[in-house]
């Protein structure tokens, strides 16, 4: 229990002077991706009118309203939108990147520690905790969905472990963990599924020549199957409908992933900086290190291995030597996949330009390269007897030298000039704006609007100035008078008398599968400028309603989901359940 309460105490200290600069003020950080407390408004105004599953928001989208949900991963804004009901806008948002951030050392320390012990485990997740590139996720792109992919990819990985087990080894939580990642970061749950699929195939491979397949099977279909059903609701319309919306003209939205390739030198050493990616490997503005300290002791732990059965002393268990091979293998393969050379595999594998940026795999870089680090508390034995200094009080000497020098040198990185001030875990600024104009239609409609419009619909029209943003306007060509408007995320509703029977339109584009209404009555939506939705009215009082409807394959999702809850809690409920695996 005191150990438990010594590593607890520990990453969350760590974590407090990592999020120092996220709470210094009562103002965001200055992000690349500044829109992360107006999605976390617009997604708790859509829960507000009752929308559930949230697909369509009302103010995003130059004010005429766009599905960013049905395509853009939901998890951490549904999260924040709870957080927003008792706590203030900006606030919420900070909690997200904290509670993402800080999961992440405790998720690999959950799977390191079962592998290499505590102390191997605590050391993995000090340096996956304060990788660099947490930090450039955290301080410097401000990516919510890539941050809660990050503090959720050891779970992913120790459920493929699971899955490569002899045995029926089902955890609920990896499965639930494994949804939660899929409706978390959309292109992160693509890579895992990728991931995911070679090592099934190879798994599939090798279980047929031994004909013993079964635990396959069945644990591919708890850890992978599932999951994937469970985010149903979410990942179909995101596959299937994305034809739907100005992404699918873009090409992923104009970035050429050729553009993004990194150097094995950036991986041990780049400028940080608060800028972008620039095309080649010589003018980013951004850090793509690893960290020298992982870097290193993951050399040593697999040089080491490849040479333990010169060194006697160096126990190193089956599982423990086959872990350290796969991840060896997995790691060079994906530091592979962000270099120029495997430029043939991203022109290969469907959809691989989706990822856009090669360096995004340095999520499973430090995933990997951290875990085998923490193999290195394996050599304190061997160390010990070397220098003939056996005794238990040295093996805990060494061990928390080895752990303070960690911590160190990932959070200041061996700068005595910083000190206490982390080098990486800082902010450039902040956004001066309060909650109360973040949720401006100024910003909301416009300046915000800016920052991410490839997923607006068809035919609807970019704002170039902000004079040109739709509001909530009903528009008539004949005298009308207009009452009771109520203009909701997918939900419009107005009462109108026409003088003469006419077209009306209303400032809100049309997105599949939007129905209107005239007195209760079907009509046809009639298509405007800038793909406004419109209907003919006869003259006279008449109430007139828009709503989003579901498709055949949002329905389809919905159902799915629902289902697969429902089987999940059963099979749980019903079966006998086996002695708690981790």
């Amino acid at each position: 229990m005191k150990q438990k309460l010594t590593i607890t105490i520990i990453l969350t200290v760590l974590s407090i002077l990592s999020l120092k600069d996220l709470f210094a003020t009562s103002f965001l950080p200055l992000f690349h991706d500044q829109v992360q407390s107006e999605r976390v408004s617009e997604m708790k105004l859509a829960l507000d009118s009752g929308q559930f599953p949230v697909r369509f928001v009302g103010n995003l989208g130059y004010g005429y309203g766009y599905p960013i949900f049905n395509y853009y991963a939901p998890l951490p804004y549904y999260i924040g939108a709870a957080l927003n009901v008792v706590l203030d806008l900006i606030l919420s948002t900070k909690l997200l990147f904290a509670f993402a951030f800080i999961i992440s050392g405790f998720s690999m320390y959950y799977v390191s520690s079962r592998i290499w012990g505590r102390a191997g485990g605590l050391i993995s997740a000090i340096l996956y905790l304060l990788a660099p590139y947490h930090a450039v996720q955290l301080y410097v792109r401000g990516s919510l969905g890539e941050m809660f992919a990050y503090a959720l990819m050891p779970f992913i990985l120790w459920a493929a472990i699971k899955i490569s087990t002899k045995t029926y080894a089902k955890n609920i939580y990896l499965v639930l963990a494994t949804a939660a990642l899929f409706i978390s970061h959309t292109i992160s749950a693509y890579i895992v599924l990728l991931y995911l699929s070679i090592l099934f195939i190879i798994l599939l491979i090798k279980s047929v020549k031994q004909k013993n397949y079964s635990s396959l099977l069945q644990n591919s279909a708890y850890y992978i199957l599932f999951p994937v059903l469970l985010s149903s609701f979410f990942l179909l319309p995101a596959f299937f409908e994305v034809n739907q919306t100005q992404l699918s003209l873009q090409s992923a939205n104009d970035v050429k992933y050729s553009d993004h390739f990194i150097t094995i030198a950036q991986l041990w050493s780049s400028a940080w900086g608060y800028a972008g990616s620039a095309p080649g490997t010589t003018a980013d503005g951004m850090s793509f290190m690893i960290g020298k300290i992982t870097i290193i002791l993951s050399i040593i732990v697999l040089i080491i291995t490849l040479i333990k059965s010169k060194i006697k002393s160096f126990n190193i268990a089956t599982f423990q030597h086959r872990i350290l091979v796969l991840l060896s293998i997995t790691s060079l393969i994906t530091i592979f996949l962000t270099t120029s050379y495997s430029d043939f595999i991203w022109k290969t594998i469907p959809y691989m330009q989706l990822i856009q940026f090669p360096w995004r795999f340095l999520t499973l870089i430090n995933l990997f390269l951290s875990l085998i680090a923490g193999a290195s508390i394996l050599l304190v034995p061997t160390v010990l007897k070397y220098f003939k200094l056996n005794s238990p009080k040295y093996r805990y000497s060494l061990i928390t030298l080895i752990l303070v020098i960690t911590s160190y040198t990932q959070l200041f990185s061996l700068n005595l000039t910083t000190f206490p001030t982390s080098k990486y875990f800082r902010a450039n600024g902040y956004y001066q704006m309060e909650s109360s104009q973040i949720i401006s239609q100024e910003n909301l409609r416009y300046n915000a609007s800016k920052i991410s419009d490839e997923y607006l619909p068809k035919g609807a029209v970019k704002a170039t100035d902000i004079s040109q943003i739709s509001d909530d306007q009903i528009t008539c060509f004949v005298k009308c008078s207009i009452k009771n408007a109520l203009f909701m995320p997918d939900y419009y509703k107005f009462e109108i008398d026409l003088e003469y029977g006419s077209p009306v339109f209303i400032q809100k584009a049309y997105y599949p599968n939007f129905k209107a209404t005239v007195d209760t009555k079907d009509s046809k939506i009639e298509l405007g400028a800038n793909n406004i939705m419109g209907v003919n009215i006869p003259r006279g009082l008449h109430t007139v309603e828009f709503k989003l409807q579901n498709t055949f394959i949002r329905t389809l999702g919905n159902i799915i989901s629902i289902f697969a809850v429902i089987v999940l809690i059963v099979y749980h409920v019903t079966r006998v359940q086996p002695r708690k695996q981790g």
